[in-house]
């Protein structure tokens, strides 16, 4: 096997692509996120930041705790560092939500979009392992 096929465009992944997210899940046809692949320079800083915050408590293995706190850290990460932006998505009265940080930590946070955050997850997660280009190339057709 050639090294080169398992070489990817890290700085493409690290500065986020646009991508249908009806592709990955047929109830968010419309809807285009971008994401940026995990890893990259901020997503590394988010997560050294909230994992430096953990109490003692939030440490321990296993416990109720460190599994909230690992939430916390992926949303954190992903609202923060690893999706960048949104079209298609519409307020209850049918206007277009406009992208913040804050109004994705929201929405990601809130375990009644599960399928969003697993979504934007699963893209971030195949930008990261450099199959970001075929899956844009899949969008177009």
């Amino acid at each position: 096997m050639k090294l080169n096929s398992v070489k990817i465009d890290a700085a493409r992944a690290d500065a986020g692509q646009w991508f249908d997210a009806g592709k990955f899940e047929p109830r968010m046809r419309g809807m285009r996120l971008k994401v940026r692949a995990f890893g990259n320079v901020d997503d590394q800083a988010v997560s050294r930041r909230e994992r430096d915050a953990l109490s003692v408590h939030e440490r321990l293995p296993g416990s109720t705790a460190a599994q909230a706190a690992a939430t916390r850290i992926l949303n954190a990460r992903l609202s923060e560092a690893i999706l960048t932006g949104w079209e298609g998505i519409e307020d209850e009265d049918g206007a277009p939500l406009p992208f913040s940080a804050e109004k994705a930590l929201e929405i990601l946070g809130d375990p009644d979009f599960r399928l969003f955050r697993d979504t934007v997850v699963v893209i971030a997660e195949l930008a990261s392992q450099g199959h970001a280009e075929a899956l844009e190339a899949d969008a177009k057709n």
